[in-house]
C-alpha cells in the first residue's frame, strides 16, 4: 500500500488510551466495522493496534474531521488514560487504502477479519516515532501561525505543557514555538469511573 498525494490539506493524528473492559473477538469485529464505516463517511483513514488491554490508534483526513472526532475520543466514558502523542499536518497519505486498518495478537487471525494483520513486537514504538518525526519536520517547515491555530483548538497548549524538549524562544508565546520532539508529549484526563464494554473509536 503506496502512500498517495493529497487532493486537500489534511493532518495525521496518534493517540493511545487504556480500555476499561476486555474486548472478544466478536466486539473488537463490530467496532472496528462500526468505526470504518464512520471514518469513510469523514474521508478518515488510519490504523488501529490493540495489545495489552491498551489502544494506539494513527489517524488521518481533513482538520475538521479530525477535531470532531478527537474530541468525541477523549469525551467517550468506556476508554481513559486518552493521550495525544502527535498531531502534524500531511503533504501524504499513510494509510490511503483503508478506513481503518487493525492490528493484534494472532489469536484474532482465525476471525479472518479484513484489514487484519499480527501486530509485532515494536509496531508500536515504530508508529509512533515515526509520527514524531513527521511532526518535528512539520514543526521546522511550518510559520508561526500553525502553532496558533492549534492553540485556538486547544492542542498546542497541552503539548507544550506536558513535553519538556518543547522550547520558547522569546516573550511572544507559540507564535516564537521552536518545537524538538525527542520524547513524548503526555496528555492524560482523568480516568473515567464508568464501565463498558462498547468502546467506538475512529
Amino acid at each position: 500500500m503506496g502512500l498517495q498525494p493529497l487532493a486537500t490539506a489534511i493532518e495525521g493524528l496518534l493517540y493511545r488510551s487504556r480500555i476499561v473492559n476486555r474486548i472478544g473477538p466478536l466486539h473488537m469485529f463490530l467496532l472496528v466495522e462500526r468505526a470504518r464505516l464512520a471514518n469513510q463517511a469523514e474521508g478518515i483513514t488510519g490504523q488501529l493496534i490493540y495489545l495489552d488491554h491498551s489502544f494506539m490508534e494513527y489517524l488521518e483526513g481533513p482538520v475538521a474531521a479530525l477535531d470532531a472526532l478527537w474530541r468525541n475520543l477523549r469525551q467517550d466514558p468506556r476508554h481513559y488514560d486518552v493521550e495525544l502523542l502527535a498531531r502534524f499536518p500531511l503533504t501524504q497519505r499513510r494509510c490511503a487504502s483503508w478506513p481503518l486498518m487493525f492490528s493484534s495478537n494472532a489469536y484474532f487471525q482465525q476471525y479472518q477479519m479484513t484489514g487484519f494483520s499480527t501486530v509485532q513486537p515494536g509496531d508500536m514504538d515504530a508508529l509512533l516515532e515515526d509520527c514524531l518525526l513527521r511532526q518535528q519536520a512539520a514543526a521546522a517547515a511550518q510559520p508561526p501561525a500553525r502553532f496558533e491555530c492549534l492553540e485556538h483548538r486547544g492542542e498546542s497548549s497541552q503539548l507544550l505543557a506536558n513535553n519538556p524538549v518543547y522550547k520558547i524562544e522569546g516573550i511572544a508565546g507559540l507564535s516564537t514555538a521552536r518545537i524538538d520532539v525527542v520524547n513524548l508529549p503526555l496528555v492524560v484526563p482523568a480516568p473515567s469511573a464508568h464501565r463498558s464494554t462498547d468502546l467506538s473509536t475512529g
